[in-house]
């Protein structure tokens, strides 16, 4: 998949097919899709999978597992994992050891 922003329009290609949208339209899909409160929300930036795997102590392939099925909120930008530290956390908060 590949994703371009060319003066506010988002390009994202995967295989042959292409779809076009503003950036608003994209954030509005976003925000359909996510959870409220997760990804959506502005206040906290975000972090990648290998500090998010530092945070809960386990290993990048596991925290990838994690957000894959839905364990911890998370979008992937081509190639990587992005989530919020309050996602993470969230998710360890009835984890034992």
């Amino acid at each position: 998949m590949i994703a371009v922003v060319d003066g506010g329009v988002v390009r994202i290609r995967s295989g042959g097919a292409e779809v076009k949208m503003t950036v608003d339209e994209l954030a509005d899909l976003a925000k359909s899709v996510c959870p409220k409160g997760s990804l959506t929300d502005d206040s906290e930036g975000l972090i990648g999978c290998a500090e998010a795997a530092a945070i809960a102590m386990v290993s990048d392939s596991a925290m990838r597992e994690w957000f894959r099925d839905g364990k911890v909120p998370a979008v992937r930008v081509g190639k990587k994992w992005l989530t919020k530290r309050s996602d993470v956390l969230r998710a360890l908060e009835g984890r034992t050891c």
